[in-house]
C-alpha cells in the first residue's frame, strides 16, 4: 500500500489535497481519512500536511466533488457516486494518489466513513459506493463488488 506500511518505523507524513479552502464538511470528510491512517499508524506518529490545489512530490490523499477539484483533475469525468480511486501523480507516476470523489461534499463524507468502516478496499482499478436502502444487502453487495474481504492497509 503506497499510502502507509506497516513495516516502516518512521512517522506517517500524509498530505491531505484540497482543491481551495475547505468547507465543513470536507474538513470532516479529512478528519476521519486522517484519523483512520493515525490509527494505523500508532505509536509512530502522524503527520497530514494540507496542500491547496498543488500536487506534493510524496503519495497524497485529495478530495474532489464534480464541481470543486484541484486543476490536475479538471479532465477526470464526474462521478455519479462517492468514489475512491487510487491514480498516478501526473507529475511522476510512481507517486500515488489516493482521490476521493464525490458529486458532493456529502459524498465526501460518506466515501471517508466507508474507508474508516473498512468497508471499501481500493484495487488497482477505481472503485464506488453507492447509496442502498437496504443495509444488509448494502454490506453485501459491497462485499461482493468491492473486495471488502482485503482491508485497505493490506493493498500492495
Amino acid at each position: 500500500m503506497p499510502f502507509y506500511d506497516p513495516r516502516d518505523n518512521r512517522p506517517l507524513k500524509l498530505p491531505m489535497i484540497f482543491p481551495g479552502s475547505p468547507a465543513v464538511t470536507q474538513q470532516q470528510a479529512a478528519a476521519i481519512v486522517a484519523s483512520w491512517f493515525g490509527s494505523k499508524a500508532g505509536w509512530r506518529g502522524q503527520q497530514f500536511p494540507v496542500y491547496f490545489n498543488e500536487l506534493p512530490d510524496r503519495n497524497a490523499i485529495v478530495f474532489a466533488t464534480n464541481d470543486k477539484r484541484p486543476d490536475f483533475l479538471r479532465d477526470h469525468p464526474p462521478v455519479k457516486a462517492p468514489t475512491i480511486e487510487m491514480i498516478d501523480n501526473p507529475n511522476d507516476p510512481y507517486v500515488k494518489l489516493l482521490v476521493i470523489f464525490g458529486r458532493d461534499d456529502n459524498d465526501l463524507l460518506l466515501a471517508a466513513k466507508g474507508i474508516a468502516q473498512g468497508n471499501i478496499s481500493v484495487p488497482r482499478q477505481q472503485r464506488h459506493r453507492g447509496r442502498h436502502q437496504n443495509p444488509a444487502a448494502a454490506s453485501a453487495l459491497r462485499r461482493a463488488e468491492l473486495g471488502a474481504h482485503r482491508p485497505l492497509g493490506h493493498l500492495r
